[in-house]
């Protein structure tokens, strides 16, 4: 068997595992965010939403840019391996310690109380993740994904088992807070029983200089995309108050949840293999195309019929304290279209080693963020999420992909299909619903979803490139 077959064996390999666990980690977080929505308050949501933004600022430092180059370069050495460990654990140790220091001051500063025992109870599950960043980073690197993929599902089951238990007893956003801790502790402790490694006490900051000169535009990249990507909660919790934090948070939360979980394991089993084809084009535009394809298939019928059934699906989980999170919802969902597929283009340019790129990209997108947030206020959070939908579409999404195209395997023409793809499925989807809709079938709004979401990928599935409907077909001519 030849190195590319091997390869992208593990690769499909690796993605169904991931997508497998990803799915049902994903029936998992929805059903507990369910259960958490229903039994808690917005207010409730709110403090955690302010919280795990101050957290999410450390989360950043989790691996100090350095996963990346773990799995993307191509030799490391056993004192260069020491030597990223010891520097990750140096920094988000301090980092951890400056934050507690501080956290009475940001409570004082959102007047909430609340929040520096939040803060302080959410830096433990940072650290734990910290201390496994680069014993996982090397199970990816030698592309053990599918491995990762279960520890992380197991810890996931374990870990909301718990949560939900204790929120029989205790009904408060405590609750949320410990379904964290118990996923890092569980998930660190099999990252270290399956990958059996002690650092050496060796530290030569000179012998990993390209690593962290790489990591340095990468989490200087997450810095700039998280503070743009996070100053709307902090301009809502503070101009608008706590509890229409927590509206907006549940809105967010339920739409970039299955993004993450589709997005998220697909990016980690093909980033590894993007990183080894990069100097073949065809293969390289192949891989990825089809996978993202793919990703557009599935998910835009869906955004289709989240937003049209938007109202029925809260009211049906929720009830009507959510209302709002409904406006929300499907102005969100409107710059979801865009956004699943510029997302992607974090995995070219990490593959193609191009990490300036990344921070001159995040730069810009990040100014438009923030204009968009802070002028948007003047016409309250709808204006806000309105705005940064437009600008998304009129100026971000522009920007990236000229920046993406002007070097590297991919060019703008590459994208013709998927385009193609896409229009086709929103207008047919929505086609689809007027029609049911014009029969006035009296079903329940979730057979009506089943049934146009069915419809419509039987309809723009010839639209799919041939090598995958051809896999698709082999597929089907083995099961039956």
């Amino acid at each position: 068997m030849s190195y590319s077959s091997n390869l992208t064996g593990k690769t499909i390999g690796n993605i169904k595992v991931s997508m497998l666990s990803q799915f049902i980690r994903f029936v998992i977080q929805i059903f507990g965010n369910l259960v958490f929505t229903y039994f808690l308050l917005p207010e409730d949501f709110g403090h955690i939403a302010m919280a795990q933004t101050i957290i999410g600022l450390l989360n950043i430092f989790k691996d100090m840019g350095l996963m990346q180059p773990i799995i993307q370069f191509d030799r490391i050495s056993k004192t260069q391996k020491s030597s990223i460990f010891w520097l990750n654990i140096s920094v988000t140790t301090i980092l951890s310690i400056l934050l507690i220091l501080i956290a009475p001051i940001i409570a004082t500063f959102f007047q909430q109380d609340e929040l520096f025992k939040i803060i302080c109870l959410l830096i433990i599950p940072f650290y734990l993740n910290s201390l496994g960043m680069v014993h996982e980073g090397f199970l990816r690197r030698y592309l053990r994904i599918a491995l990762v993929a279960k520890i992380q599902l197991f810890s996931m089951i374990f870990s909301y088992t718990i949560a939900l238990i204790s929120l029989y007893f205790f009904k408060n956003y405590y609750i949320i807070i410990l379904q964290q801790i118990v996923f890092a502790a569980i998930n660190l402790l099999f990252i270290l029983i399956y990958y059996q490694w002690l650092p050496a006490f060796v530290f030569e900051l000179k012998r990993i200089s390209p690593f962290y000169k790489f990591g340095i535009d990468v989490l200087g990249s997450n810095l700039l995309n998280f503070s743009s990507r996070n100053i709307d909660n902090v301009l809502i919790g503070k101009v608008f108050g706590i509890s229409i934090l927590g509206q907006y948070n549940r809105a967010y939360s339920l739409l970039t949840l299955p993004l993450n979980q589709i997005n998220n394991p697909i990016g980690n089993a093909l980033l590894p293999t993007l990183s080894r084809v990069k100097n073949i084009g065809e293969s390289y535009r192949k891989v990825y195309f089809s996978t993202v394809t793919s990703i557009v298939f599935v998910l835009y019928p869906a955004f289709v019929l989240s937003f049209y059934f938007a109202q029925n699906l809260f009211d049906l989980f929720f009830g009507d304290k959510w209302n709002l999170s409904v406006v929300y919802f499907k102005i969100l969902i409107i710059n979801s279209f865009i956004q699943v597929i510029t997302n992607t283009f974090g995995w070219l340019f990490v593959s193609q080693g191009r990490s300036k790129d990344i921070f001159h990209w995040t730069l810009i997108g990040s100014c438009i963020n923030i204009l968009a947030f802070v002028s948007g206020m003047i016409w309250g959070v709808t204006g806000m999420i309105w705005l940064y939908t437009i600008l998304g579409y009129s100026l971000k999404a522009p920007i990236i992909t000229w920046l993406l195209c002007k070097k590297g395997p991919i060019r703008l023409k590459d994208f013709k299909q998927l385009v193609l793809l896409g229009m086709a499925s929103v207008i047919m989807t929505f086609s689809v619903i007027f029609l049911l809709e014009k029969l006035n079938l009296n079903f329940h709004f979730l057979m009506k979803a089943g049934a146009v979401y069915a419809v419509v990928l039987i309809i723009t599935l010839p639209l799919l490139p041939k090598y995958i409907t051809n896999k698709l077909k082999n597929k089907l001519n083995q099961f039956i």
